[in-house]
Protein backbone atom coordinates (compact mmCIF):
# COMPACT_ATOMS: atom_id res chain seq x y z
CA UNK A 1 0.00 0.00 0.00
CA UNK A 2 1.55 3.29 -1.07
CA UNK A 3 2.04 6.29 1.16
CA UNK A 4 -0.28 9.28 0.87
CA UNK A 5 1.67 12.51 0.62
CA UNK A 6 0.58 15.53 2.65
CA UNK A 7 3.11 17.82 1.17
CA UNK A 8 6.64 17.79 -0.09
CA UNK A 9 8.62 14.93 1.52
CA UNK A 10 5.95 14.43 4.20
CA UNK A 11 4.27 11.05 3.71
CA UNK A 12 1.43 10.19 6.08
CA UNK A 13 1.95 6.84 7.80
CA UNK A 14 -0.78 4.29 7.11
CA UNK A 15 -2.01 2.23 10.08
CA UNK A 16 -3.64 -1.16 10.46
CA UNK A 17 -7.41 -0.60 10.05
CA UNK A 18 -8.41 -1.01 13.72
CA UNK A 19 -11.06 1.70 13.74
CA UNK A 20 -13.99 -0.73 13.99
CA UNK A 21 -12.53 -2.43 17.08
CA UNK A 22 -11.55 0.90 18.60
CA UNK A 23 -15.05 2.32 18.19
CA UNK A 24 -16.62 -0.85 19.58
CA UNK A 25 -14.44 -0.79 22.70
CA UNK A 26 -14.79 2.96 23.24
CA UNK A 27 -18.52 3.05 22.70
CA UNK A 28 -19.21 -0.04 24.82
CA UNK A 29 -17.10 0.97 27.80
CA UNK A 30 -16.94 4.76 28.05
CA UNK A 31 -20.37 5.18 29.61
CA UNK A 32 -19.79 2.31 32.02
CA UNK A 33 -16.41 3.67 33.04
CA UNK A 34 -17.90 7.10 33.69
CA UNK A 35 -19.98 5.55 36.48
CA UNK A 36 -16.94 4.14 38.31
CA UNK A 37 -14.98 7.15 39.69
CA UNK A 38 -17.60 8.03 42.30
CA UNK A 39 -18.05 4.47 43.70
CA UNK A 40 -14.27 4.01 43.68
CA UNK A 41 -13.78 7.29 45.52
CA UNK A 42 -16.47 6.39 48.05
CA UNK A 43 -14.89 2.98 48.69
CA UNK A 44 -11.45 4.56 49.19
CA UNK A 45 -12.88 7.22 51.51
CA UNK A 46 -14.66 4.59 53.62
CA UNK A 47 -11.35 2.75 53.96
CA UNK A 48 -9.50 5.98 54.77
CA UNK A 49 -12.10 6.95 57.36
CA UNK A 50 -11.79 3.64 59.18
CA UNK A 51 -8.03 3.14 59.47
CA UNK A 52 -5.02 4.59 61.24
CA UNK A 53 -2.93 7.38 59.74
CA UNK A 54 -0.14 5.11 58.47
CA UNK A 55 -2.64 3.14 56.39
CA UNK A 56 -4.56 6.28 55.40
CA UNK A 57 -1.44 7.76 53.80
CA UNK A 58 -0.92 4.65 51.68
CA UNK A 59 -4.62 4.47 50.78
CA UNK A 60 -4.52 8.07 49.64
CA UNK A 61 -1.54 7.30 47.37
CA UNK A 62 -3.18 4.16 45.99
CA UNK A 63 -6.40 6.12 45.43
CA UNK A 64 -4.53 8.69 43.34
CA UNK A 65 -3.00 5.92 41.20
CA UNK A 66 -6.33 4.12 40.68
CA UNK A 67 -8.29 7.30 39.97
CA UNK A 68 -5.61 8.47 37.55
CA UNK A 69 -5.78 5.18 35.64
CA UNK A 70 -9.56 5.27 35.51
CA UNK A 71 -9.81 8.93 34.47
CA UNK A 72 -7.07 8.39 31.85
CA UNK A 73 -9.13 5.63 30.27
CA UNK A 74 -12.32 7.69 30.36
CA UNK A 75 -10.69 10.75 28.79
CA UNK A 76 -8.92 8.59 26.22
CA UNK A 77 -12.19 6.95 25.18
CA UNK A 78 -14.08 10.24 25.04
CA UNK A 79 -11.35 11.96 23.04
CA UNK A 80 -11.09 8.90 20.83
CA UNK A 81 -14.81 9.00 20.06
CA UNK A 82 -14.52 12.68 19.17
CA UNK A 83 -11.46 12.03 17.00
CA UNK A 84 -13.17 9.11 15.30
CA UNK A 85 -16.26 11.25 14.77
CA UNK A 86 -14.11 13.81 12.96
CA UNK A 87 -12.56 11.01 10.89
CA UNK A 88 -15.98 9.58 9.99
CA UNK A 89 -17.14 13.04 8.93
CA UNK A 90 -14.16 13.40 6.60
CA UNK A 91 -14.63 9.91 5.13
CA UNK A 92 -18.34 10.51 4.60
CA UNK A 93 -17.91 13.89 2.94
CA UNK A 94 -15.10 12.53 0.77
CA UNK A 95 -17.43 9.80 -0.53
CA UNK A 96 -20.17 12.34 -1.25
CA UNK A 97 -17.83 14.94 -2.74
CA UNK A 98 -14.87 12.95 -4.16
CA UNK A 99 -13.51 16.07 -5.85
CA UNK A 100 -12.69 17.45 -2.40
CA UNK A 101 -12.46 21.15 -1.68
CA UNK A 102 -13.31 23.24 -4.74
CA UNK A 103 -10.77 25.98 -4.22
CA UNK A 104 -11.71 27.55 -7.54
CA UNK A 105 -15.21 28.19 -6.15
CA UNK A 106 -14.07 29.45 -2.75
CA UNK A 107 -14.71 33.20 -2.91
CA UNK A 108 -13.80 34.26 0.63
CA UNK A 109 -10.51 36.11 0.88
CA UNK A 110 -8.04 36.99 -1.83
CA UNK A 111 -6.00 34.66 -4.05
CA UNK A 112 -2.98 34.56 -1.70
CA UNK A 113 -5.22 33.70 1.24
CA UNK A 114 -6.79 30.83 -0.74
CA UNK A 115 -3.44 29.52 -1.98
CA UNK A 116 -1.99 29.58 1.51
CA UNK A 117 -5.01 27.67 2.89
CA UNK A 118 -4.80 25.08 0.10
CA UNK A 119 -1.09 24.48 0.71
CA UNK A 120 -1.45 24.16 4.48
CA UNK A 121 -4.62 22.03 4.50
CA UNK A 122 -3.48 19.41 2.04
CA UNK A 123 -5.74 16.94 0.28
CA UNK A 124 -8.79 15.31 1.84
CA UNK A 125 -7.28 11.78 1.61
CA UNK A 126 -4.23 12.98 3.55
CA UNK A 127 -6.46 14.62 6.18
CA UNK A 128 -8.41 11.36 6.49
CA UNK A 129 -5.19 9.43 7.04
CA UNK A 130 -3.94 11.92 9.62
CA UNK A 131 -7.26 11.83 11.48
CA UNK A 132 -7.17 8.02 11.45
CA UNK A 133 -3.66 7.96 12.90
CA UNK A 134 -4.49 10.62 15.48
CA UNK A 135 -7.48 8.68 16.80
CA UNK A 136 -5.42 5.51 17.09
CA UNK A 137 -2.66 7.34 18.99
CA UNK A 138 -5.19 8.75 21.45
CA UNK A 139 -6.70 5.31 21.97
CA UNK A 140 -3.35 3.63 22.55
CA UNK A 141 -1.85 6.39 24.66
CA UNK A 142 -4.81 6.36 27.05
CA UNK A 143 -4.33 2.65 27.63
CA UNK A 144 -0.59 3.10 28.02
CA UNK A 145 -0.89 5.81 30.67
CA UNK A 146 -3.41 3.72 32.61
CA UNK A 147 -1.10 0.70 32.46
CA UNK A 148 1.79 2.82 33.77
CA UNK A 149 0.06 2.98 37.18
CA UNK A 150 -0.65 -0.75 37.45
CA UNK A 151 2.57 -1.93 39.12
CA UNK A 152 2.67 1.02 41.53
CA UNK A 153 -0.96 0.38 42.51
CA UNK A 154 -0.28 -3.30 43.13
CA UNK A 155 2.77 -2.57 45.28
CA UNK A 156 0.96 0.01 47.40
CA UNK A 157 -2.10 -2.26 47.57
CA UNK A 158 0.07 -5.09 48.91
CA UNK A 159 1.52 -2.77 51.56
CA UNK A 160 -1.98 -1.68 52.58
CA UNK A 161 -3.14 -5.29 52.86
CA UNK A 162 -0.24 -6.25 55.13
CA UNK A 163 -0.70 -3.22 57.39
CA UNK A 164 -4.46 -3.74 57.64
CA UNK A 165 -3.85 -7.33 58.79
CA UNK A 166 -1.38 -6.02 61.38
CA UNK A 167 -3.92 -3.41 62.51
CA UNK A 168 -6.70 -6.02 62.79
CA UNK A 169 -4.47 -8.24 64.95
CA UNK A 170 -3.38 -5.27 67.12
CA UNK A 171 0.22 -5.53 65.97
CA UNK A 172 2.83 -2.78 66.00
CA UNK A 173 1.93 -0.64 62.98
CA UNK A 174 5.02 1.54 63.22
CA UNK A 175 7.28 -1.50 63.17
CA UNK A 176 5.47 -3.18 60.31
CA UNK A 177 5.36 0.05 58.34
CA UNK A 178 9.13 0.14 58.52
CA UNK A 179 9.28 -3.53 57.53
CA UNK A 180 7.08 -3.20 54.44
CA UNK A 181 8.95 -0.11 53.24
CA UNK A 182 12.20 -2.02 53.73
CA UNK A 183 10.80 -4.90 51.67
CA UNK A 184 9.88 -2.48 48.88
CA UNK A 185 13.36 -0.95 48.99
CA UNK A 186 14.95 -4.40 48.88
CA UNK A 187 12.68 -5.27 45.95
CA UNK A 188 13.49 -2.16 43.93
CA UNK A 189 17.18 -1.69 44.82
CA UNK A 190 18.66 -4.61 42.78
CA UNK A 191 16.73 -3.51 39.69
CA UNK A 192 17.88 0.10 40.10
CA UNK A 193 21.52 -0.88 40.55
CA UNK A 194 21.40 -3.30 37.62
CA UNK A 195 19.73 -0.67 35.45
CA UNK A 196 22.50 1.86 36.21
CA UNK A 197 25.25 -0.70 35.57
CA UNK A 198 23.67 -1.65 32.25
CA UNK A 199 23.26 2.01 31.30
CA UNK A 200 26.93 2.79 31.99
CA UNK A 201 28.72 -0.45 31.12
CA UNK A 202 26.20 -2.55 29.16
CA UNK A 203 28.03 -2.45 25.83
CA UNK A 204 31.33 -3.52 27.38
CA UNK A 205 29.68 -6.33 29.35
CA UNK A 206 27.95 -7.59 26.18
CA UNK A 207 31.21 -7.53 24.23
CA UNK A 208 33.01 -9.50 26.93
CA UNK A 209 30.15 -11.97 27.41
CA UNK A 210 29.66 -11.01 31.06
CA UNK A 211 26.05 -9.88 30.74
CA UNK A 212 24.38 -13.14 31.84
CA UNK A 213 23.60 -11.97 35.38
CA UNK A 214 22.16 -8.65 34.19
CA UNK A 215 19.92 -10.42 31.68
CA UNK A 216 18.73 -12.83 34.38
CA UNK A 217 17.88 -9.99 36.78
CA UNK A 218 15.93 -8.05 34.14
CA UNK A 219 14.10 -11.24 33.14
CA UNK A 220 13.07 -11.97 36.75
CA UNK A 221 11.85 -8.43 37.31
CA UNK A 222 9.87 -8.58 34.09
CA UNK A 223 7.80 -11.42 35.56
CA UNK A 224 6.68 -9.21 38.45
CA UNK A 225 5.80 -6.33 36.14
CA UNK A 226 8.84 -4.09 36.55
CA UNK A 227 10.45 -2.77 33.40
CA UNK A 228 9.43 -0.94 30.25
CA UNK A 229 8.74 -4.18 28.40
CA UNK A 230 5.63 -4.68 30.54
CA UNK A 231 4.05 -1.65 28.89
CA UNK A 232 4.53 -2.19 25.14
CA UNK A 233 2.05 0.55 24.27
CA UNK A 234 4.14 3.26 25.91
CA UNK A 235 7.34 1.66 24.55
CA UNK A 236 6.02 1.90 20.99
CA UNK A 237 4.92 5.50 21.46
CA UNK A 238 8.11 6.58 23.26
CA UNK A 239 10.51 5.07 20.75
CA UNK A 240 8.67 6.54 17.79
CA UNK A 241 7.62 9.93 19.14
CA UNK A 242 10.87 10.49 21.02
CA UNK A 243 11.79 10.04 24.68
CA UNK A 244 12.12 13.77 25.39
CA UNK A 245 8.80 14.63 23.77
CA UNK A 246 7.02 11.79 25.55
CA UNK A 247 8.54 12.70 28.93
CA UNK A 248 7.44 16.33 28.61
CA UNK A 249 3.99 15.26 27.49
CA UNK A 250 3.64 12.82 30.42
CA UNK A 251 4.72 15.49 32.92
CA UNK A 252 2.32 18.07 31.48
CA UNK A 253 -0.57 15.60 31.50
CA UNK A 254 0.06 13.53 34.63
CA UNK A 255 1.07 16.28 37.06
CA UNK A 256 -2.18 18.32 36.83
CA UNK A 257 -4.16 15.07 36.98
CA UNK A 258 -2.40 13.95 40.14
CA UNK A 259 -2.88 17.31 41.87
CA UNK A 260 -6.53 17.51 40.82
CA UNK A 261 -7.27 14.00 42.11
CA UNK A 262 -5.41 14.68 45.38
CA UNK A 263 -7.34 17.95 45.86
CA UNK A 264 -10.62 16.20 45.11
CA UNK A 265 -9.87 13.53 47.71
CA UNK A 266 -8.72 16.05 50.32
CA UNK A 267 -11.82 18.24 49.89
CA UNK A 268 -14.35 15.40 49.74
CA UNK A 269 -17.71 16.41 51.13
CA UNK A 270 -16.77 20.09 51.36
CA UNK A 271 -18.71 22.91 49.76
CA UNK A 272 -16.10 24.95 47.91
CA UNK A 273 -16.49 28.73 48.10
CA UNK A 274 -15.53 30.18 44.72
CA UNK A 275 -15.35 33.71 46.09
CA UNK A 276 -18.55 34.97 44.46
CA UNK A 277 -20.78 34.82 47.56
CA UNK A 278 -19.47 37.96 49.23
CA UNK A 279 -22.64 38.61 51.24
CA UNK A 280 -22.69 35.19 52.93
CA UNK A 281 -20.60 33.81 55.83
CA UNK A 282 -17.82 31.43 54.83
CA UNK A 283 -18.97 27.80 54.80
CA UNK A 284 -16.42 26.42 57.25
CA UNK A 285 -16.24 24.59 60.56
CA UNK A 286 -17.33 26.86 63.38
CA UNK A 287 -19.01 29.45 61.16
CA UNK A 288 -22.02 31.20 62.66
CA UNK A 289 -25.29 31.62 60.73
CA UNK A 290 -24.56 28.65 58.46
CA UNK A 291 -26.52 25.44 57.90
CA UNK A 292 -24.26 22.73 56.48
CA UNK A 293 -26.04 19.77 54.84
CA UNK A 294 -23.53 17.26 56.22
CA UNK A 295 -24.78 17.98 59.77
CA UNK A 296 -28.18 16.38 59.09
CA UNK A 297 -28.89 12.77 58.09
CA UNK A 298 -31.82 13.85 55.91
CA UNK A 299 -29.59 16.07 53.72
CA UNK A 300 -26.26 14.23 53.78
CA UNK A 301 -27.16 12.20 50.70
CA UNK A 302 -24.54 10.36 48.67
CA UNK A 303 -22.26 13.38 48.32
CA UNK A 304 -21.81 13.92 52.06
CA UNK A 305 -22.42 10.39 53.36
CA UNK A 306 -18.71 9.73 53.94
CA UNK A 307 -17.94 13.14 55.46
CA UNK A 308 -16.55 12.70 58.97
CA UNK A 309 -18.48 15.31 60.95
CA UNK A 310 -21.03 14.94 63.77
CA UNK A 311 -24.60 14.92 62.57
CA UNK A 312 -28.17 14.70 63.86
CA UNK A 313 -31.24 13.17 62.21
CA UNK A 314 -32.83 16.40 60.97
CA UNK A 315 -32.81 20.15 61.45
CA UNK A 316 -36.31 19.93 63.02
CA UNK A 317 -36.60 17.74 66.13
CA UNK A 318 -40.03 16.64 67.28
CA UNK A 319 -39.26 14.08 70.00
CA UNK A 320 -37.88 14.25 73.51
CA UNK A 321 -34.36 13.23 72.57
CA UNK A 322 -31.84 14.57 70.05
CA UNK A 323 -29.83 11.76 68.45
CA UNK A 324 -26.22 12.76 67.76
CA UNK A 325 -23.79 10.54 65.83
CA UNK A 326 -20.05 11.29 65.88
CA UNK A 327 -17.94 9.24 63.42
CA UNK A 328 -14.85 7.70 65.00
CA UNK A 329 -11.67 8.77 63.23
CA UNK A 330 -8.87 6.30 64.08
CA UNK A 331 -6.19 8.51 62.51
CA UNK A 332 -7.12 11.28 65.01
CA UNK A 333 -8.79 9.84 68.06
CA UNK A 334 -6.36 6.99 68.76
CA UNK A 335 -3.48 9.44 69.22
CA UNK A 336 -5.65 11.75 71.31
CA UNK A 337 -6.74 8.91 73.58
CA UNK A 338 -3.13 7.80 73.90
CA UNK A 339 -2.23 11.29 75.17
CA UNK A 340 -5.29 12.05 77.30
CA UNK A 341 -6.42 8.64 78.57
CA UNK A 342 -3.75 6.10 77.61
CA UNK A 343 -5.29 3.33 79.69
CA UNK A 344 -8.52 3.59 77.73
CA UNK A 345 -6.91 2.01 74.66
CA UNK A 346 -6.31 -1.30 76.38
CA UNK A 347 -8.78 -3.89 75.03
CA UNK A 348 -10.48 -4.55 78.39
CA UNK A 349 -10.73 -0.84 79.23
CA UNK A 350 -12.10 0.00 75.77
CA UNK A 351 -14.63 -2.80 76.11
CA UNK A 352 -15.76 -1.31 79.43
CA UNK A 353 -16.37 2.08 77.78
CA UNK A 354 -13.42 4.03 79.17
CA UNK A 355 -12.53 5.32 75.71
CA UNK A 356 -16.12 6.51 75.22
CA UNK A 357 -16.10 8.28 78.57
CA UNK A 358 -12.82 10.04 77.77
CA UNK A 359 -14.05 11.17 74.34
CA UNK A 360 -17.34 12.40 75.82
CA UNK A 361 -15.35 14.86 77.92
CA UNK A 362 -13.11 15.89 75.02
CA UNK A 363 -16.03 16.58 72.66
CA UNK A 364 -17.49 19.02 75.21
CA UNK A 365 -21.02 18.65 73.80
CA UNK A 366 -23.18 21.72 74.46
CA UNK A 367 -26.64 23.03 73.60
CA UNK A 368 -27.04 26.80 73.68
CA UNK A 369 -23.78 27.04 75.61
CA UNK A 370 -24.85 24.57 78.33
CA UNK A 371 -22.77 21.41 78.85
CA UNK A 372 -24.62 18.16 78.11
CA UNK A 373 -23.95 15.01 80.12
CA UNK A 374 -25.43 12.37 77.81
CA UNK A 375 -23.18 9.27 77.71
CA UNK A 376 -21.68 8.07 74.46
CA UNK A 377 -22.47 4.61 73.14
CA UNK A 378 -20.64 2.84 70.31
CA UNK A 379 -22.67 2.74 67.11
CA UNK A 380 -22.51 2.35 63.34
CA UNK A 381 -23.68 4.58 60.50
CA UNK A 382 -26.25 2.45 58.69
CA UNK A 383 -25.59 4.18 55.35
CA UNK A 384 -21.81 3.69 55.18
CA UNK A 385 -20.89 1.20 57.90
CA UNK A 386 -18.68 3.85 59.54
CA UNK A 387 -18.26 3.12 63.24
CA UNK A 388 -18.66 5.92 65.73
CA UNK A 389 -20.42 7.15 68.85
CA UNK A 390 -24.07 7.89 69.47
CA UNK A 391 -25.45 10.22 72.15
CA UNK A 392 -29.15 10.52 72.99
CA UNK A 393 -29.46 14.06 74.39
CA UNK A 394 -32.50 14.88 76.55
CA UNK A 395 -34.18 18.02 75.12
CA UNK A 396 -37.49 17.81 76.96
CA UNK A 397 -36.79 21.02 78.88
CA UNK A 398 -35.83 23.01 75.78
CA UNK A 399 -38.24 25.67 74.60
CA UNK A 400 -39.69 25.63 71.12
CA UNK A 401 -37.70 27.46 68.47
CA UNK A 402 -34.09 27.61 67.33
CA UNK A 403 -31.21 26.08 69.29
CA UNK A 404 -27.54 25.36 68.65
CA UNK A 405 -25.66 22.11 69.25
CA UNK A 406 -21.89 22.41 69.67
CA UNK A 407 -19.40 19.55 69.37
CA UNK A 408 -15.70 20.21 69.73
CA UNK A 409 -13.58 19.41 66.68
CA UNK A 410 -10.54 17.42 67.79
CA UNK A 411 -7.50 18.27 65.63
CA UNK A 412 -4.87 15.85 64.38
CA UNK A 413 -1.86 15.25 66.59
CA UNK A 414 0.41 17.09 64.14
CA UNK A 415 -1.77 20.22 64.34
CA UNK A 416 -2.27 20.43 68.08
CA UNK A 417 1.06 21.98 69.17
CA UNK A 418 0.82 24.77 66.60
CA UNK A 419 -2.90 25.57 66.94
CA UNK A 420 -4.38 26.11 70.37
CA UNK A 421 -7.64 27.74 69.28
CA UNK A 422 -10.61 25.49 69.93
CA UNK A 423 -13.03 24.87 67.08
CA UNK A 424 -16.57 23.59 67.38
CA UNK A 425 -19.02 22.10 64.94
CA UNK A 426 -22.07 24.37 65.21
CA UNK A 427 -25.29 22.52 64.35
CA UNK A 428 -28.47 24.65 64.37
CA UNK A 429 -31.75 22.81 64.99
CA UNK A 430 -35.36 23.68 65.74
CA UNK A 431 -37.71 22.07 68.25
Amino acid sequence: MSDIFIGENQPAQRTTPTWETELLISGATVFGLMQLPNPLNRALIVLMNGNEQIIVSLLRTMGIYLQFSLISLILAFVLHLLARGYWVALVGLNSVYPEGIRWDKKTSGGPIYRETGKAEMGSIPSLIELADNRATRIFGLGFGMAMAMTVASLIVGGMVTILMIVQATHGDLELWNTIVWSIVAILILPFSITYLIDYQFGEKLKASGKDTLIRTIFSRYRYIGIGSTRNPIMAVYTTNAGVKKTTIMMILVMTPFMFAIAAFTATRGMSIDNGAYDGLPKNMVGAEHVIRPEYYATSRGEEYSTTLVPYIDDSVVSGNYLKLFIPYQPNRYNDILEEQCSGALKPKAAQNGEGLNCLAKLFNIQIDGKMMTAPLLAGTDAATGQRGMTAMIDIRTLSEGQHELKVKSLPKASARPAKTEEKFHLIPFWK
